[in-house]
């Protein structure tokens, strides 16, 4: 077990248990502490330490969610192997740069992979997925193996409408709401839903792999233009269509979100034009 020393002010205006979270983070990211290596028991830190044990629990939870730290039932908590952190040491003057050739790019710290086809494994908490994936599959939980709802876990649909409503004052349903494995598969569902030969309005520019997927369907696609708010819904009068397709939040591949009904967007600058006797003849 490590002997850890943690040196506490309580003069500072951080926590005592963002501190000793802090020092503990640090050993694990410089190597200090290494993989697999068994961290204090809480009580025996909190004694050490001279602080509430509570003060320790709120550091290592901290720990847990980040994945820096596992716990084993009956065993302690042990430090997680880290993906994607790495210690680089500082080049010597006038050293030649080593040969990378062959060798897989690396990206840059700070780059962020915006790929569409893949995951940015620099900002993905690998530790934290893994350490809930076992917790759960260590529960003997039988319901992971029963066939489930058809629509998803009823529990996750309401979890999911009430996020909608709170976030983005969607009201719906759980009813309303399913859960499927990947995009395409819940663009398939909507050939079910909804039949072939199908009108549907789509933003222009658009998601392109949905736009095949509807014409395999034999949908009669009309795209509508965009401003910065999303769709111009002003725009689908008079189409024959019965269904709209759109990305509310961060719409791809603009990355516009659209306002509520009621809440404009603020301008950003206001003109005002006036003619000779001061009277106003147009707002921009």
């Amino acid at each position: 077990m490590y002997d850890m020393t943690i040196r506490l002010r309580t003069d500072s205006d951080k926590c005592l248990y963002q501190q000793i979270y802090e020092h503990i983070r640090q050993e694990i990211r410089e190597g200090k502490l290494l993989a697999g290596e068994r961290l204090p028991s809480t009580r025996s830190l909190a004694e050490y330490l001279q602080v509430a044990r509570s003060t320790v629990d709120y550091a290592y939870d901290q720990l847990l969610s980040e994945g820096y730290i596992e716990a084993r039932p009956y065993k302690g908590y042990f430090v997680c192997r880290l993906e994607g952190i790495f210690a680089m040491e500082p080049r010597e003057e006038n050293e030649p740069e080593p040969d990378t050739s062959g060798e897989e790019s690396v990206p840059e710290e700070g780059c962020i992979d915006f790929s569409p086809y893949g995951i940015d494994m620099n900002g993905f908490p690998v530790g934290v997925w893994k350490r809930i994936t076992k917790n759960i599959l260590n529960d003997n939980n039988s319901d992971l193996f029963a066939q489930g709802e058809p629509q998803g876990d009823y529990d996750l649909r309401l979890t999911i409408s009430r996020y909608l409503h709170s976030s983005r004052g969607v009201n719906c349903r759980p009813e309303q709401i399913i859960v499927g494995a990947g995009n395409d598969y819940l663009l398939l569902l909507l050939e079910k839903i909804l039949g072939r030969h199908v009108g549907i309005a789509m933003e222009n520019p658009t998601y392109k792999r949905a736009y095949r997927i509807f014409e395999s369907f034999a949908y009669r696609i009309h795209t509508v233009d965009m401003d910065d708010k999303g769709m111009r819904a002003d725009r689908l009068s008079g189409l024959p269509v019965r269904v709209a397709y759109v990305m509310p939040s961060h719409q791809y591949p603009t990355g516009a979100v659209m306002t509520m009904p009621g809440l404009p967007k603020a301008p950003s600058a206001l003109k005002i034009d006036c003619d000779n006797n001061g009277n106003i003849t147009g707002l921009f």
